[in-house]
């Protein structure tokens, strides 16, 4: 009968106490482990957070810079076709004094 407990706690006990203590170490590495983990993901999402604040930023200044461009070039066209009427205008006005003249010939 004792022979029966010494074997029944070397091929039983014995092991399972050494899986069960294993096992806690294993779980322990892997607690760590991913406390690591959430760690370098809380990292990463504040800096991908940081950047999508950036790019969002830099889109709004690009779009206001378009459309501060696109006021400048319908002012500047506006003004080129003022300058163009007024060319336009003083051309008629040039010919039709030039044509009313009479030029005596010597």
């Amino acid at each position: 009968m004792f022979y029966a407990v010494v074997q029944l706690q070397s091929e039983v006990e014995k092991p399972l106490l050494s899986f069960r203590e294993n096992f806690k170490k294993d779980m322990k590495r892997f607690d760590h482990h991913i406390a690591d983990l959430r760690k370098q993901l809380a990292t990463r999402y504040v800096s991908v957070e940081k950047a999508r604040k950036a790019l969002a930023d830099r889109q709004k200044e690009l779009e206001l810079k378009t459309q501060q461009l696109e006021i400048k070039l319908n002012t500047k066209t506006e003004e080129d076709i003022k300058k163009a009427r007024r060319k336009s205008t003083q051309a008629g006005q040039s010919r039709g004094r030039g044509g009313s003249k009479v030029t005596l010939g010597c």
